[in-house]
C-alpha cells in the first residue's frame, strides 16, 4: 500500500507541474503535448479524449508538430483506428526521417497492417520484413532499413 500511495503521490505531483508549466506557456506547443502524454498514460479513457483534443489543437496551431502527429497515431492505434494511425505515423516520419521512433513505428506499423494483424511494438526497427509496397514512404523506408 505504501508504494501505491507514493506512486499516487508522485502522479499527481507530476499533474501539478505540468498543469502549471501550460498555465506559465500556454503557447509552448511541446508542453501541451507534454500534458497530454501524461494524460493518456495516467488517466483512462478520459485521459485519452482531452489528449486527442490538446493534440487535435496543438496541429491546427502547428500541422507540422511531429510529437503531435506520432501521438495522435499513437491514441488512434490504440482506439482500433488502424488506418488514422498509419496516416499520422507516415505524416511525422515524413517531417522526421531520421528520429528513431518515426521510422520504427512506421516500419513495424506497416508490417503489422500489411499482414492484417495490430503491431504489437514499435522497440526494433531492424527486424522488418522489406515486403513494402510502391508508395514513396514505403520506398524510402525499405532504402533506410537496408543500411541497418
Amino acid at each position: 500500500r505504501e508504494a501505491a500511495a507514493r506512486h499516487a503521490w508522485t502522479v499527481a505531483q507530476a499533474q501539478k507541474h505540468l498543469d502549471k508549466a501550460v498555465r506559465l506557456a500556454p503557447a509552448d506547443l511541446d508542453a501541451l503535448c507534454a500534458r497530454a502524454t501524461f494524460l493518456h498514460c495516467h488517466k483512462g479513457i478520459e485521459g485519452i479524449g482531452q489528449a486527442q483534443q490538446i493534440y487535435r489543437s496543438v496541429l491546427e496551431r502547428n500541422p507540422e508538430h511531429v510529437t503531435a502527429l506520432f501521438n495522435t497515431g499513437f491514441l488512434f492505434q490504440q482506439t482500433g483506428d488502424l488506418t488514422m494511425a498509419r496516416e499520422f505515423y507516415e505524416r511525422a516520419y515524413r517531417l522526421a526521417p531520421n528520429r528513431q521512433e518515426t521510422f520504427a513505428a512506421v516500419c513495424q506499423f506497416s508490417e503489422g497492417v500489411d499482414r492484417g494483424r495490430q503491431p504489437t511494438s514499435f522497440r526494433d526497427p531492424h527486424g522488418m520484413g522489406h515486403a513494402m509496397g510502391s508508395d514513396p514512404v514505403r520506398a524510402r523506408l525499405e532504402s533506410q532499413a537496408a543500411h541497418y
